[in-house]
């Protein structure tokens, strides 16, 4: 082989090619920040078109315009019109603005846009995420962990995780190495806040992992033996996710919470609940601030990076990933005077004309609908089946003209009943 990467590639793709065949069928998308990691995963994936003809990756970056980068933007900017015939994402956000309105850190408001960019793309192409994360990588986040008491799941950051696929984890730290060497010869742009003290990661980074390696540390086998027992997730499996099979939300009934008495004994059960979902292990700052609020009997909503937790008083308390489809905008079809409407995986039907009238809106402040001879409020409905409040814009209403005459509950939740029961067109 010509290349010397292409040994490297071909001994990765043969550790591959078996427990992660899904990559033969599905176009990944590359969060590529332009830094050597993600250039050896665009490296990687070019190297399996050319040689065993899978689909091209649509590459995606993020420009944080935390300092002046116009030129830097438009190298990358260049170089991702001339990959995937230039059916690529490129993304610019003020994150320093941002991360003030939000009260976040510069890293978190970075890594929560790029998420949230990345899963709208991924879920339009029906496509897996990639991701550069190496075992130094995990080392470095198992570290922040412990240290910020982010709790003891030492299986976080595996290769596959239903959603993000990493690569690079299959590497000793020998082959890194050497992708690192062999791809001096060609553009990386290290963003320099890398280097800065003022971030945590880079402190783990530049002061205990050199430390580590000194006193012999092999970042590869510590990654291997914490992650040994991870089943991986197989053709079936992948398909059924990006065919939207996983639930858009998970409840955790009333008379469970009521029962928890220990954040230790809460973080169990929510672990449980995220992983039904495909999501992380909850981390220990969440754990605690809704344990606080569950002792307290009050409603919430508390948001982390990845979901959306919202419980009322007397309800369950509901676990809503920010990819869910229920932050979609239903469907609306009318077709021989029939009315179908689409939403959050389900679908309502009735033979209703927009001759008529007949029409789907929203909640407005002060909406009240037709029930038993009088009016009732359409909030105090959402509050009463226990909705959570950033759900409650997306509920479809059928309207007859003005008037609001059967809101769609069943659409949220088939355990729910339309409203009213007794609805006469």
């Amino acid at each position: 082989m010509d290349n010397p990467l292409d040994q490297i590639f071909f001994n990765l793709w043969n550790r591959i090619n078996s427990p992660f065949s899904f990559i033969k069928n599905f176009q990944a998308i590359l969060s590529f920040s332009g830094g050597k990691d993600s250039r050896i995963v665009l490296e990687f994936y070019n190297y399996l078109h050319r040689n065993y003809k899978l689909p091209k990756p649509i590459v995606f970056h993020l420009a944080h315009n935390i300092r002046e980068t116009s030129q830097e933007k438009l190298e990358i900017q260049n170089l991702l019109l001339t990959l995937n015939d230039g059916k690529n994402y490129f993304r610019s956000k003020n994150i320093p603005k941002l991360s003030k309105r939000i009260k976040k850190s510069l890293e978190e408001t970075g890594r929560i846009v790029r998420k949230n960019e990345l899963n709208k793309i991924a879920k339009s192409h029906k496509a897996y995420l990639v991701t550069g994360h190496h075992a130094k990588d995990y080392i470095e986040t198992l570290l922040i962990n412990l240290i910020r008491d982010g709790g003891t799941n030492f299986t976080t950051m595996p290769t596959w995780d239903g959603k993000i696929f990493r690569p690079l984890t299959l590497l000793t730290d020998a082959e890194l190495n050497d992708c690192y060497k062999y791809i001096s010869n060609v553009q990386i742009w290290e963003d320099e806040t890398n280097q800065s003290d003022l971030f945590f990661r880079n402190r783990i980074r530049k002061n205990i992992l050199p430390l580590l390696e000194k006193e012999g540390i092999k970042f590869d086998r510590v990654y291997k033996n914490l992650h040994d027992d991870i089943e991986h997730l197989n053709f079936q499996e992948i398909h059924s996710l990006i065919k939207e099979d996983t639930p858009s939300f998970i409840s955790i009934a009333h008379s469970t919470c009521s029962i928890i008495h220990s954040s230790s004994l809460w973080k169990k059960t929510l672990d449980l609940h995220l992983r039904l979902i495909s999501l992380s292990p909850a981390r220990g700052s969440t754990v605690r601030e809704t344990f606080k609020f569950l002792q307290e009997k009050k409603s919430f909503e508390y948001r982390t990076k990845e979901f959306l937790l919202s419980k009322q008083t007397l309800g369950p308390a509901i676990i809503i990933p920010f990819n869910s489809s229920c932050y979609d905008a239903p469907k609306i079809d009318f077709s021989e005077s029939k009315l179908q409407v689409s939403w959050n995986q389900q679908v309502w039907s009735e033979n209703l004309s927009q001759e008529d009238g007949y029409h789907i809106g929203f909640i407005q402040d002060g909406l009240r609908i037709a029930h038993n001879k009088s009016k009732k409020e359409v909030s105090e409905i959402f509050r009463e089946n226990t909705i959570p409040k950033s759900i409650r814009k997306y509920i479809p209403i059928v309207f007859k003209k003005k008037d609001a005459i059967l809101i769609l509950l069943s659409l949220w939740s088939p355990e729910l009943q339309n409203f009213p029961k007794d609805w006469n067109k």
